[in-house]
């Protein structure tokens, strides 16, 4: 694996995981819309932000388990020269 196929696999479970926590929070307003509308707009954007935050970072985790860094790719090439004889 390599480095660009490493860091896309990462980028979506980021993404997918924020947008898991979205999805999370808007069934919360379904269910629970009393909670919700005791707190104003900023606040509600503050708790979106949060929960869409460690839900991403969550799923980032995840995905560094299931895939460590790739290793030795993506390393700059130092040309070498031969031992002289």
């Amino acid at each position: 694996m390599n480095w660009r196929t490493w860091f896309k696999g990462f980028s979506a479970a980021v993404i997918g995981g924020a947008a898991s926590g979205i999805t999370g929070y808007v069934g919360n307003v379904v269910i629970n819309p009393d909670t919700v509308a005791k707190l104003d707009v900023g606040e509600r954007f503050y708790v979106f932000g949060v929960i869409a935050l460690f839900s991403g970072f969550f799923s980032g985790v995840l995905y560094l388990k299931q895939s460590p860094l790739p290793n030795g790719y993506g390393k700059l090439a130092i040309p070498t020269t031969p031992p002289l004889k």
